[in-house]
């Protein structure tokens, strides 16, 4: 069941980044929603965030390659590391900072 969740949450988040290049002015507003679904799936759990991750990346590369720079850096990193930190932490501030230095 979690590795169903996790494809659909990758798949999502493919979705939300790779809308930049399709609709190209509403789409800029969209695409950093492509957090969220990796941010869920990490706080889920740390393993299947990290599959959904590198699954977002391989449905980039098929959907939107020009996205590939922005999404492994950014987005899907900003994600991994505050559901990370939501998974570890309880304390609001220790959650914020993660997200910062992520």
């Amino acid at each position: 069941m979690k590795l169903i969740l996790g494809s659909i949450f990758a798949c999502i988040a493919a979705i939300l980044q790779a809308v930049a290049g399709f609709l190209p002015g509403i789409g800029y507003f969209l695409s950093p929603l492509a957090t969220a679904p990796i941010l869920l799936c990490s706080m889920f759990s740390i393993p299947f965030g990290v599959m959904s991750y590198f699954l977002t990346i391989m449905l980039l590369f098929i959907l939107q390659p020009t996205e590939l720079i922005v999404f492994p850096f950014t987005t899907g990193l900003l994600g991994l590391g505050i559901g990370a930190s939501f998974y570890f932490f309880r304390k609001r501030l220790s959650i914020i900072a993660a997200g910062a230095i992520f």
